[in-house]
Parts: C-alpha cells; sequence; structure tokens
C-alpha cells in the first residue's frame, strides 16, 4: 500500500473514533452540563398558612367595604340627610334665580358689551385657526387671548355680583347648606366604630391584617450585610 494511503487511512480512522466522544461532549455542553441547573436560583418554598391569611385580608377587606357601603347608602336615604341635601339644593337655585336680574342690568352696560364682543371675536378666531389647521403655536396664542378675555368679562360679572345685597345674601345660605350637609357626612363617618357590624367587620381585618404580618417572611439581616 503506498505510503500516502495508509495515512489517510490512519487518519480517518482516529476521525471515527473520536466521533462517540465529540458527541457526548457537544449534548452535555448543550444542556448545560451536569452542574449548570445546580447553579439556577431555586423558587422559595409555598407557604400555604401565608397565601390563607393573605386570602384572609382581601376577604376581610371586601367585606368591610360593602358593609360600609351599604351603610353609606341607607344614611344618605334618611330623612336627615335628604332634608339636608335639598336645602342644599334650593340654595343654589336661589342663588342662580338672583343673578338674573343683576346679569340682565349688566348686559346694558358700555364696558361689558365690549368685553362680550372682544371675548366673541376671540373665540371666533380661535375656531378659524383650528378649522384651517393652523400652527399650534397660532392656536395656543389664540387660546390664550380668549382665556383672558374670559376673565376680564367674568371679572366684571363677580364685581356686579359683590356689589348686589341679593346674590350676597343667597351665596351666605347656600354657603350654610353646604356646612351643614358636610357636617352630617362628617358625623355619620365618625358613627361608624359605634356600629356593631361595622366594628365587628373591621376588627375581622384587623386580625388578618395581624396575622399576615406574622407570617410574613422577614428580611435576612446577615444576608444584606454582607
Amino acid at each position: 500500500m503506498p505510503r500516502s494511503a495508509r495515512f489517510l487511512l490512519i487518519a480517518a480512522m482516529i476521525m471515527v473514533m473520536s466521533l462517540p466522544a465529540f458527541a457526548q461532549k457537544r449534548q452535555s455542553s448543550s444542556s448545560g452540563g451536569p452542574s449548570s441547573s445546580s447553579n439556577l436560583p431555586t423558587a422559595p418554598p409555598v407557604n400555604p398558612q401565608l397565601m390563607k391569611a393573605r386570602a384572609d385580608v382581601t376577604k376581610a377587606q371586601t367585606a368591610l367595604d360593602t358593609l360600609t357601603a351599604k351603610l353609606t347608602s341607607d344614611y344618605e336615604a334618611s330623612d336627615e340627610y335628604t332634608a339636608a341635601k335639598k336645602a342644599l339644593a334650593d340654595a343654589a337655585d336661589a342663588l342662580n334665580a338672583a343673578k338674573v336680574p343683576v346679569l340682565a342690568a349688566l348686559k346694558d352696560a358700555p364696558e361689558y358689551k365690549g368685553a362680550l364682543a372682544d371675548e366673541a371675536d376671540a373665540a371666533k378666531k380661535l375656531a378659524d385657526l383650528k378649522a384651517s389647521d393652523s400652527p399650534r403655536t397660532q392656536i395656543n396664542a389664540a387660546n390664550d387671548d380668549l382665556f383672558k378675555l374670559s376673565a376680564v368679562k367674568g371679572k366684571l360679572e363677580t364685581q356686579a355680583y359683590a356689589a348686589d345685597p341679593g346674590v350676597q345674601s343667597a351665596q351666605t345660605a347656600l354657603q350654610t347648606a353646604k356646612e351643614n350637609l358636610n357636617k352630617l357626612k362628617t358625623g355619620f363617618k365618625a358613627s361608624l366604630p359605634e356600629n356593631a357590624d361595622y366594628a365587628a367587620a373591621k376588627k375581622t381585618l384587623d386580625d388578618a391584617q395581624t396575622k399576615l404580618a406574622s407570617l410574613a417572611p422577614k428580611p435576612n439581616v446577615m444576608a444584606g450585610n454582607r
């Protein structure tokens, strides 16, 4: 056999003998090796008591919220609350009615007429700019102008209302009605702990939260200082 042929034959035999070892090494490398799985972080064990405690807190919170909503709805249907709410609505209507003649007289004032015209012109200019898809800078400037002119008109109205005794009296009555309704709301919230059902539901929630806190994992102080 020629020398070159013997060399090729020996080389082929070496390659064939090396294939199993190479395949095993490649398989081990692709699977991460026997030690790779040991480097992965392990999930903490499930604590059934902790999971139940969390569910108990959610259940207790839902029960308390539902009870509070029912107690609130019942109170707002009471004669005391509905009367106060009606008094507030009546006071608001009375204020609006008191403003009508004042505003009617103001419309005859030249200064107010000018303010109304300026506001109307500014509003039209803004609408035209938006309709023509004008640059944003122009639209913003026109919007600012409209805001300023509306403020001028509003100031004139405020001054006229402040000078009218009927409007001032109606505003005082409206403020009093608001305060009375707010007092009822505050008093109702303060009385909730005196309700037996509410107190029991609140205690159930407090106990559930306390138990959950006792079961929650504690931070590893030593590990945090490493």
